[in-house]
C-alpha cells in the first residue's frame, strides 16, 4: 500500500518538574505486517516551549500596542480610517462607527459600497484612487449625512497614501474633520464685513480708518476722498500726517495711541 502521508502538529505536555512545555510532532503511520492495518507510528519531538513563549511575548507587545492606538484613533473626534488598494478597510476609528453606523468588526473587510449608496461610494473611491496617483495627500470638501439620521455636517476629508517598508502602497489612510462650525462663522464674518463695507461706501460724510501704528488710511470711502479733492488711488497712499502739515508720523502715532488707551479724545492739528 502507498505511504501513509507525513503529520506535524503542536502540542502542549506537562512536564515532570510541573511545569508546561510545547513540542513539535512530525511523525506517519507505518503498515503492520503483510499490508495489515497501520499499528505502529514513528516521528519525531521537538521542544519549541522558548518559540512559543517568545511569540506570546511578542503578539502581547503587538496587542498592547494595537490597543493603544486604537485607543488614540477613538479619542480624537475626526473620522479616521484606513482602506486596502482595492478599497477593502481595514481599521476605523470611533466616530467612523458612528457615520457609517457600524462596529469596527462589521467594517473591517467590506467596502464602500456595503454601507453607500452608489454614487457616493464612487465618489469616495475615486478620491481615493486620486490619492495613490498623486502619490500624496489629496483633499476635498463634502457634505456627510450620519447613518442613524443624527448629523449632516461639512467636512474636509484629506487621504494619504499608505506604504510599506519598500516604499510601495499598500492602501489609503483618510482624515475627515467636520468644517461645518467653521464655514459658518467665515460665512457670518464675511456677511458682516460685506455689510460693514456697504454702510461706509455709502455714507455721505467722510469715514476713515487709520492704521494704529503708522497713522495711515487702512480704510476709507469715496466721501472722504471727495472731500479733500483725492481720487482712490492717491488717497490710499496718504496717512494722517500727509494731511495735516503740523504733525509727523510719530506725533499722530502717539495720538492715536493715547486714544486708544484713555478711550477718548481727538488728533490735534
Amino acid at each position: 500500500s502507498p505511504p501513509y502521508p507525513m503529520v506535524e502538529a503542536e502540542y502542549r505536555f506537562a512536564h515532570q518538574s510541573g511545569r508546561w512545555i510545547w513540542l513539535h510532532n512530525r511523525g506517519r503511520l507505518i503498515d503492520g505486517n503483510d499490508g495489515a492495518a497501520p499499528r505502529i507510528a514513528i516521528g519525531t519531538s521537538m521542544d519549541i516551549t522558548a518559540r512559543r513563549e517568545s511569540e506570546a511575548r511578542i503578539g502581547h507587545v503587538a496587542q498592547t500596542a494595537k490597543d493603544r492606538l486604537q485607543s488614540i484613533m477613538d479619542a480624537i473626534p475626526d473620522l479616521i480610517w484606513l482602506k486596502d488598494l482595492h478599497g477593502v478597510y481595514l481599521a476605523c476609528n470611533a466616530t467612523f462607527e458612528r457615520f457609517l453606523g457600524a462596529r469596527e468588526s462589521d467594517i473591517v473587510g467590506k467596502t464602500d459600497y456595503d454601507f453607500l449608496k452608489p454614487e457616493l461610494a464612487d465618489f469616495f473611491r475615486a478620491h481615493d484612487a486620486l490619492a495613490l496617483a498623486q502619490g500624496g495627500p489629496s483633499a476635498n470638501e463634502e457634505w456627510l449625512d450620519f447613518a442613524d439620521g443624527s448629523y449632516r455636517g461639512l467636512f474636509e476629508t484629506i487621504k494619504t497614501p499608505l506604504r510599506d517598508a519598500a516604499g510601495a502602497p499598500i492602501g489609503v489612510l483618510g482624515v475627515a474633520r467636520d468644517i461645518t462650525r467653521l464655514r459658518e462663522t467665515q460665512e457670518a464674518l464675511r456677511e458682516r464685513d460685506e455689510a460693514y463695507r456697504a454702510i461706509v461706501t455709502e455714507a455721505n460724510d467722510g469715514i476713515v480708518l487709520v492704521d494704529a501704528q503708522t497713522g495711515r488710511f487702512a480704510e476709507f470711502n469715496e466721501a472722504a476722498c471727495a472731500g479733500l479733492g483725492y481720487t482712490r488711488e492717491e488717497f490710499a497712499r496718504l496717512g494722517i500726517a500727509d494731511i495735516q502739515a503740523d504733525l509727523d508720523n510719530d506725533q499722530v502715532a502717539e495720538q492715536i495711541r493715547r486714544i486708544l488707551e484713555t478711550g477718548r479724545g481727538e488728533i490735534e492739528t
